[in-house]
């Protein structure tokens, strides 16, 4: 690509001339910055600023259709002038891309004067004859109207619908109908959404209807769009601190702006999955007022997300979170495990001498009830809304772990029902004792995690390897474990019930099962394209790995076991994992919660979409809950005889059979 200088085009008259842009009929004078086209076929990266030498494109772009802005009419009685610095790119075709502010008099008329310039159409730029990317500049200068254009430019449609509008909706107030009255002033901010007048009046209406939160939302607006409106939002700040319910209504609206704000510049798919979030904003801004605390709150906030339809996008009580060791005593646990089996929520497992164990519970078990929540009717609700059976087994698991997890002393209701086909439903308490687990360290706003694992290698030279959560921690006893194998052992992996964690680890450990270098999988944010990259450690562990996965394995689980599967460098037994692989990260909110938000869609390295879809297994191998009642696991036995086949065949018949390395 050639170095990119800019030079000044003239006018005609010997120097270069700004456009000039007032409300009355315009003259179309050319007077442009232009910078030397790159290479044919190329795209200009963005150029520094400062002058540069002659450009040397044989021919440069030429305007032929030009867009003037409007001077919008609520300006002309504040005289709003301005010049506008644009810099932009002409493609070969002719169009304008990568039209930007660079310089600004009044922020007020930047978006004009952009939007103007991206709709104009050139007679491209040419190098040697070739059609070739020139990048420009151009200066827009805003000056106020004369008394006659300002009086032609208030007599538009828009304007006379827009001051219709505003009379009717003064009229509305004066006689209290103040429903109406933000009807009206919405119709008027829908002719002209430019128009900081019709967020006042829209505001004011929004307060002496008891609506403060969008009151607030539209004092911001108008004071965005006239700096001169900042007095009103500021008189309005300090109505609203001066008692308890004003000061919640602000923290609540700052709170419900800081979700749908984070979402809107962050969210991986410009066009949200077909989801207008602009206009989530305004349906669920209108009920923040019916959210009296922080747990009504969080509830509206998560149906808001839930339109996404996406996972990774949740509210986390703080006091759900611990950062710092003096919290951890607070969360507790009754020491059992649920998964989703045959269509329920069933224990899994029971830790000895845990609450949980003591007060009754056992592995089958199906729950039933949660302090009276049915999990069938969540479940059939869930299915109604449109959701997988797979899916709503997941947020129901979900749901159940989390009353299973909860503060130290409370106490669980449950009604279990056993095993054993005809048993009678029964009524268990359970209350949550103190987690004397592992923790880990907080990452960012990312909280501390307890850790459950388990790791040995047994004395027949087959390894078993099981964890909760991909969190640094556990990295170094997994190095220390499969740095212990020998030629010859074998490996399982247990992701059963694992929800992910760091997803840097997945490819720390494919660096130690894996000879080469490798993509596992790649993150499509909106800024681009992220891999995930294995890079092979010294020696690395080359027997047989059976994975084992089910339908709580979920996020750097899936993309892991799918980077392994599509190796070929191991095999996967179970179910289908959770399809919830979205890359995430942890903001606090003013309120103090924290929001967990997604920022990249995955694909396996063949391309497949993790999230929505998961991982097949290699082979399925279902648990029922009679397997869990009498202690039987038949996914780890098959992995178990697949790994011992594996290790009797050696490395040459592995190859020679399926082309695994």
């Amino acid at each position: 690509m050639s170095p990119i200088t800019r030079s000044r085009i003239s006018n005609g008259a010997g120097e270069a001339a700004p456009r000039r842009w007032v409300g009355a009929p315009l003259r179309l004078a050319l007077g442009l910055l232009c910078a030397v086209t790159a290479a044919a076929g190329e795209e200009p990266s963005a150029p520094a600023a400062g002058p540069a030498p002659a450009p040397s494109a044989d021919d440069i772009p030429r305007l032929i259709t030009g867009y003037r802005p409007q001077y919008p009419p609520e300006f002309v009685a504040k005289q709003v002038e301005g010049e506008i610095l644009v810099d932009f790119v002409v493609c070969p075709d002719g169009t304008v891309t990568r039209a930007h502010v660079l310089r600004s008099s009044d922020p007020r008329l930047s978006h004009l004067a952009e939007d103007a310039v991206s709709r104009w159409v050139f007679a491209p730029g040419r190098k040697k004859g070739v059609a070739v990317y020139t990048h420009m500049q151009v200066p827009v200068v805003f000056q106020a109207p004369s008394a006659n254009a300002a009086a032609a430019a208030l007599r538009t449609p828009e304007a006379a619908a827009f001051d219709a509008h505003m009379e009717l909706g003064t009229a509305a107030v004066a006689r209290k109908d103040y429903a109406a009255a933000r009807s009206e002033f919405s119709a008027a901010i829908r002719q002209t959404p430019d128009s900081a007048a019709g967020y006042i009046e829209r505001a004011q209406a929004s307060v002496l209807q008891g609506r403060s939160d969008e009151a607030l939302g539209d004092f911001i607006q108008a004071a965005a769009l006239d700096p001169a409106d900042q007095a009103a939002l500021d008189a309005f700040h300090k109505t609203l601190a001066d008692s308890p319910e004003g000061r919640w209504s602000l923290l609540r609206y700052q709170t419900f702006e800081t979700v749908w704000r984070t979402v809107f510049e962050t969210y991986f798919d410009p066009g949200f999955g077909g989801v207008d979030w602009p206009a989530m904003r305004e349906k669920y801004s209108g009920l923040l007022s019916t959210a009296a605390d922080e747990a009504h709150l969080r509830v509206l906030l998560q149906q808001m997300l839930g339109e996404l339809r996406h996972t990774h996008f949740a509210i986390v009580p703080r006091e759900a979170a611990v950062f710092n060791p003096s919290e951890r005593v607070r969360i507790g646990t009754t020491g059992t495990e649920v998964a989703f089996i045959e269509g329920r929520v069933v224990v899994a497992e029971v830790k000895a001498g845990t609450p949980g164990y003591a007060a009754g519970i056992r592995p089958g078990d199906s729950v039933s009830k949660v302090n009276e929540v049915a999990i069938g009717t969540t479940l059939e609700a869930l299915a109604r809304s449109g959701m997988s059976t797979s899916r709503g087994g997941l947020y129901a698991t979900q749901f159940v772990e989390s009353r299973l997890t909860a503060a130290v002393g409370t106490k669980v209701r449950l009604e279990l029902v056993g095993a054993p086909q005809g048993s009678a439903p029964r009524q268990v308490t359970v209350e949550c004792g103190p987690n004397d687990a592992q923790w880990s360290e907080p990452i960012g706003y990312f909280p501390s995690e307890p850790i459950r694992y388990e790791g040995e290698r047994g004395r027949d030279g087959v390894a078993y390897l099981r964890f909760n959560i991909f969190v640094p921690p556990v990295m170094k006893k997994i190095r220390v474990l499969l740095r212990s194998l020998r030629p010859g052992d074998g490996l399982i992996v247990d992701l059963r019930g694992n929800g992910g964690g760091v997803s840097l680890m997945a490819s720390g450990i494919c660096g130690l099962l894996c000879r080469d270098e490798f993509v596992l999988g790649s993150m499509h944010m909106r800024q681009g394209v992220t891999d995930l990259e294995s890079y092979p450690q010294a020696a690395p562990f080359d027997g047989p790995v059976a994975v084992l996965i089910d339908g709580s394995s979920a996020s750097t689980s899936e993309i892991l076991a799918a980077a392994l599967k599509e190796k070929h460098r191991a095999r996967l037994f179970g179910e289908t994992s959770a399809g919830a692989a979205l890359p995430s990260m942890f903001k606090s909110l003013p309120s103090g919660d924290l929001f967990q938000f997604a920022i990249a869609d995955v694909t396996t390295p063949s391309g497949a979409l993790l999230e929505g879809n998961g991982v097949a297994p290699d082979r399925q191998v279902l648990r029922t809950r009679l397997d869990l009642n009498e202690g039987h696991d038949p996914v780890l036995a098959a992995a178990r005889e697949w790994v011992d086949e594996q290790r009797r065949i050696g490395p040459k018949g592995r190859k020679s059979r399926d082309g695994a390395p």
